[in-house]
């Protein structure tokens, strides 16, 4: 994984494969890496969302976005959440983040598209520097 990612996503770039939690559940079972699965926050119940569990401050020199497409042919940027601000919301796609709880010094948001909004949501995170 490149080391810009680990460092985003609040891993050691200098510890190595073996000790890097990014490629494995945590000890309390918590996943790093951004994974598909079915949201049971109240904003996107029932939907498939992508969750992030990032550190909580993340670090202030980088840049996460979301980007997304309904088609994936036409993609654009959502959302932007640059070192300690919030979330930002560009507009251009449908995605909702919903926060979840903060815990053990990360914060937890679904992404993905509300109930009802009739369109489909392909997406993925990208790590820039500032």
């Amino acid at each position: 994984m490149p080391n810009l990612v680990e460092y985003a996503l609040g891993a050691d770039p200098l510890a190595g494969s073996s000790s890097d939690p990014l490629g494995q559940a945590s000890t309390n079972g918590t996943n790093y890496l951004p994974f598909a699965m079915m949201s049971t926050n109240p904003f996107l119940a029932g939907q498939p969302v992508m969750r992030l569990n990032l550190p909580d401050p993340p670090p202030g020199d980088i840049k996460l976005q979301i980007i997304s497409s309904p088609d994936m042919i036409n993609w654009s940027t959502n959302a932007v959440r640059a070192g300690t601000n919030a979330w930002q919301w560009l507009g251009g796609g449908s995605s909702l983040i919903a926060p979840g709880l903060d815990t053990n010094g990360r914060a937890i948001f679904d992404i993905g598209t509300p109930a009802g909004s009739g369109v489909a949501q392909f997406q993925y995170l990208q790590v820039v520097t500032n």
